[in-house]
């Protein structure tokens, strides 16, 4: 058997979805036990019936997507990007990837992530003053995780319960 063939029967093997429940496919399996899919392979927009992707679960082992890659913007029924997922594994975007403002349905963004995993964005971006839909800003997340700001602008944001930057650090 020729590479092509054994690679259309792979894709076939891994297209199969359970018949009951929620649409999970092998290549959801595969992908998490850390098989790595070609990025170019349709086989990465499979999604279960939440809109969980292959390319969520690559993501989700571990696996780091080029940063232009259009599989980052896939897109789960909460919002939830693979890019999301990449940058709760850890991986920092770089802050002009268009990546940093996605937001799932409560307005939480990967900016949001970033910080809670100790990224910290310079006081002159506007990063800083993007809010999920309970007004907590990236602000808010880097001064709770240890960042000292200077700036007034940054320290007067406040939440929708009144909470300051300024009283978080």
């Amino acid at each position: 058997m020729d590479f092509n063939k054994a690679m259309s029967v792979v894709e076939f093997i891994a297209e199969q979805k359970e018949s009951t429940g929620n649409g999970l496919s092998v290549a959801h399996i595969m992908a998490r036990r850390g098989y790595i899919f070609p990025l170019e392979s349709p086989l990465l927009h499979l999604a279960t019936n939440a809109g969980w992707t292959v390319a969520h679960e690559m993501a989700n082992a571990g696996f780091v997507f080029p940063e232009d890659h259009p599989a980052l913007k896939l897109s789960n029924d909460l919002g939830q990007t693979v890019a999301a997922v990449m940058a709760e594994q850890g991986y920092m975007f770089t802050e002009s990837n268009e990546c940093i403002i996605f937001a799932n349905v409560s307005g939480w963004t990967i900016a949001h992530t970033m910080a809670v995993n100790g990224y910290q964005f310079p006081e002159d971006s506007n990063v800083l003053k993007l809010a999920n839909d309970s007004g907590w800003t990236v602000a808010h997340e880097m001064a709770r995780g240890g960042h000292n700001f200077a700036s007034d602008d940054i320290l007067d944001l406040k939440d929708n319960h009144g909470v300051t930057v300024a009283s978080l650090m």
